[in-house]
């Protein structure tokens, strides 16, 4: 062999096998990541206990506030919350699967206008902080949250 020469100029396979190698460990990194991140947000806002606990302080509030309450007349909180749970358990890749209707089902003859759906979110928001949940991961999950923004008003 010529000092010269690589060994995969006198081995093609050897070539072809290092980047079948290659490129299978990058598809393994990215399934990888993408499969945790996936779970992370679910983990990053602290998993059952915290997402539950967030809804109930919600429940509360609502039950609190007389302009919410007027859009939530008729609901049945505890079914309320275990739907709201599943959906946000679901939205975040949690291991849940929502049963529920959709949200332009859910929301169809409320009339909820954009102030009415922005004070809903703000006191979401407000709840997370005091729930010592991280600005980014609110960031993240309302992210997940915001396309279903034209299901809900005005419906």
């Amino acid at each position: 062999m010529d000092a010269r020469q690589s060994p995969t100029a006198l081995n093609p396979w050897i070539w072809e096998w290092n980047v079948c190698a290659g490129v299978a460990c990058l598809v393994s990194v990215c399934l990888f990541s993408a499969a945790h991140a996936r779970q992370a947000l679910f983990e990053e806002l602290g998993g059952e206990p915290v997402i539950r606990s967030v809804i109930e302080s919600l429940v509360h509030d609502i039950q609190e506030d007389e302009n919410l309450m007027v859009l939530f007349e008729f609901t049945n909180f505890e079914v309320f919350s275990e739907l709201l749970y599943e959906h946000l358990c679901t939205v975040t890749d949690g291991p849940c699967e929502y049963a529920g209707r959709t949200m332009t089902e859910v929301h169809l003859g409320l009339y909820i206008t954009e102030a009415e759906f922005n004070h809903f979110v703000d006191d979401l928001q407000r709840i997370m902080d005091l729930h010592g949940i991280p600005f980014r991961t609110q960031n993240r999950l309302l992210a997940r949250l915001a396309p279903m923004r034209d299901e809900i008003i005005y419906r």
